[in-house]
């Protein structure tokens, strides 16, 4: 009996420990939204994003790809329908990333910036 429980603490402890992680790759998700405010009460909304993995620069503006090492928009990279930031997150919790580190600035009244830093195990 003594042995039966032994091995099976043996056998749960190298089952968790297998799927720890031995290396990690980073990367840094930054979207800032923008109101433009048309008058009689209608606003129009801008997006800035920038996305840092490991290797690359994307930078768009609204979908369009303003620098970075693909040549895709903003909706093809992510493989999102909406440029909304939650549909950004699942796409990279999708990928494996892992938000670890957020947090948010607004510098004026119609800006505002989030900033999410991003982990995945490397394969």
């Amino acid at each position: 009996m003594k042995y039966l429980i032994a091995i099976s603490i043996f056998l749960a402890s190298a089952f968790a420990n297998a799927y720890e992680c031995k290396s990690w790759e980073y990367a840094a998700l930054s979207y800032t939204t923008s109101t433009i405010n048309l008058g009689d009460d209608k606003e129009e909304y801008s997006y800035f994003v920038m996305f840092h993995p490991p290797g690359e620069q994307e930078i768009w503006q609204d979908n369009k790809l303003k620098m970075g090492f693909s040549d895709k928009t903003l909706k093809e990279y992510f493989k999102i329908k909406s440029l909304h930031h939650i549909a950004i997150l699942n796409s990279l919790g999708n990928q494996g990333w892992e938000a670890y580190g957020y947090d948010i600035n607004r510098p004026t009244k119609t800006d505002i910036t989030q900033r999410w830093q991003f982990k995945r195990c490397k394969a």
